[in-house]
C-alpha cells in the first residue's frame, strides 16, 4: 500500500467512524483503493475506535443463582432400591 493509498483509506475510515457514510459504501471505496473486500474490512477493523470502558461494564456477566434452599426447608433425597440381583442365567440348550 502506498502513501496515497493509505491516505485515502484512512479519509474513508474516518467518514464513517464519523457517520458521513455507509459501512457498505465506506466498504465500497476502501475496497476500490485497496484492491479488495477482505483488505478493505479488515483495514476498517483495524481503524476502529477503542472500545469504550462503560460498554465493558455493561456486558459484565451475572453471576448464576445458586440452588440454596429456602430457609425452614430441609433438602432430602429420595430412596434408593437395592439393585435388582443379576441371577446367572444359562444359554437354553436344545
Amino acid at each position: 500500500m502506498n502513501t496515497y493509498q493509505r491516505y485515502l483509506a484512512e479519509e474513508f475510515a474516518e467518514d464513517y467512524h464519523e457517520g458521513r457514510m455507509s459501512r457498505r459504501e465506506a466498504l465500497k471505496l476502501i475496497a476500490s483503493v485497496l484492491g479488495g473486500l477482505t483488505v478493505a474490512q479488515t483495514f476498517l477493523a483495524g481503524c476502529a475506535p477503542p472500545a469504550q470502558p462503560g460498554a465493558t461494564a455493561a456486558l459484565t456477566p451475572t453471576p448464576a443463582p445458586t440452588d440454596t434452599p429456602a430457609p425452614g426447608v430441609t433438602a432430602t433425597t429420595a430412596p434408593t432400591r437395592a439393585p435388582a440381583s443379576t441371577a446367572t442365567i444359562e444359554p437354553a440348550t436344545q
